[in-house]
């Protein structure tokens, strides 16, 4: 794959009066062509209190990676948990989708976000929060040190 076919970086955006978020075309195509993108996209809770944006393929190989956990007691409760805000948002003809409540409360988010790729999934940052993230960073060089690049 050639690197100007997927998304890298960082997109800003908003969410709008209607809890709207427009997907940015460059990240739509991650899930899919024009026509398929729109059933291909599942949203979660992410780590440090982000988004997960993923297809519905990576989505399910996390939850066959964790299928075993859920026969324990405290597991499954906590997968339980976990599910009441995934979902598969319905995106209309201009590329928006409602960003439910439960995941506007877990990353905190009220109106300025960022998109930014992670390794095979999007996430979905606070615009704040997402800066004061990266403003623990002086430059890339220990970045690349401890990543061995």
């Amino acid at each position: 794959m050639d690197i100007a076919e997927f998304f890298v970086g960082e997109i800003d955006s908003v969410v709008d009066e209607r809890n709207r978020v427009r997907i940015p075309v460059k990240i739509q195509g991650l899930f899919g062509d024009e026509e398929t993108y729109k059933k291909n996209i599942v949203l979660c809770p992410g780590a440090e209190n982000c988004i997960y944006m993923m297809t519905n393929e990576q989505f399910l190989y996390m939850m066959h990676e964790h299928k075993d956990a859920q026969k324990t007691g405290d597991n499954n409760v906590d997968i339980r948990y976990y599910m009441t805000a995934v979902y598969s948002p319905e995106i209309d003809a201009q590329g928006r989708f409602v960003l439910s409540q439960q995941l506007r409360n877990h990353a905190n988010i009220t109106k300025d976000i960022v998109f930014m790729r992670n390794l095979d999934q999007v996430e979905i940052w606070d615009k704040k929060s997402y800066d004061n993230m990266k403003s623990k960073y002086s430059g890339y060089d220990d970045v690349l040190k401890k990543l061995r690049i």
